[in-house]
């Protein structure tokens, strides 16, 4: 009886195989990913016009651009075009 307890316990933390992605969600992924490069080149890199152009935040244009294009974010930090970091707030 305990055996076949321990048994269940361990079948059931078994992995589920990872779920593929829709076709669909490929393709609208790529566009989103077009879309945020044309507007962050658009405006020289500035994570806050290319906010206020898509109607984002400016740490959802980060994290999206770094989900939908690692490389891209990376090589902008890289090269400056992207900060990242502590902030420090300005004075009142």
């Amino acid at each position: 009886m305990v055996l076949h307890a321990m048994a269940q316990t361990k079948t059931s933390k078994r992995k589920k195989p990872a779920r593929t992605r829709s076709v669909l969600t490929l393709v609208a992924n790529e566009a989103k990913r077009k879309k945020l490069l044309d507007t962050l080149e658009g405006t020289d890199w500035s994570l806050t016009a290319t906010a206020e152009a898509l109607d984002m935040s400016v740490q959802a244009v980060s994290s999206t651009l770094q989900k939908l294009d690692r490389k891209a974010y990376e090589k902008a930090v890289e090269d400056g075009r992207i900060s990242h970091g502590n902030r420090t707030r300005k004075s009142e």
